[in-house]
């Protein structure tokens, strides 16, 4: 608005991603189906940013919102899972300043082989100033405890209000 003093970003201007791509460090998941940081060693890299802040490196993954609103928030992984059970499920969350979001994806092995896996989901959420965007990952009662290893993985945040 001219003249009042005050900058506002245009909407759709506020935007960030991370990928990880070519990786082969492994991660080991929590005990007792927990959730726990995506975070496979220090595979993390910042792709497009536009006013926002992003953390790499190890045990990182983290996209930092700059302004309040709401953000179209995306992540999809290829991983590799161990060589257990049948129909084990690796589940997913995003999370919000370290609270994990209430929905989570789940992604279920479908031999006892080590095997390919994908996870592909996108919420909408309200974030405020200075919030901090991650991915969680947890096993069932036969996965937890187990490696997976991240291949390629994008998680994007994209303001979509004021």
């Amino acid at each position: 608005e001219s003249g009042s003093g005050t900058f506002e970003y245009p909407t759709g201007k506020l935007f960030a991603e991370l990928h990880i791509t070519g990786a082969s460090t492994a991660q080991t998941l929590a005990a007792g189906s927990a959730y726990a940081l995506l975070a496979p060693g220090s595979t993390w890299t910042q792709g497009q940013v536009k006013n926002m802040t992003t953390v790499t490196g190890a045990a990182a993954g983290a996209i930092t919102v700059a302004i309040a609103g709401v953000y179209l928030c995306s992540f999809w992984a290829s991983f590799d899972g161990a060589a257990i059970a049948a129909a084990t499920k690796y589940n997913f969350k995003f999370s919000k300043d370290g609270s994990e979001e209430t929905r989570k994806t789940t992604v279920q092995k479908m031999t006892a082989s080590a095997e390919r896996l994908y996870v592909n989901f996108s919420n909408i959420i309200n974030f405020s100033s200075g919030a901090a965007l991650t991915v969680e990952v947890g096993g069932d009662g036969t996965s937890s405890g187990t490696a997976i290893t991240v291949a390629e993985a994008s998680l994007s945040a994209i303001r979509l209000t004021e």
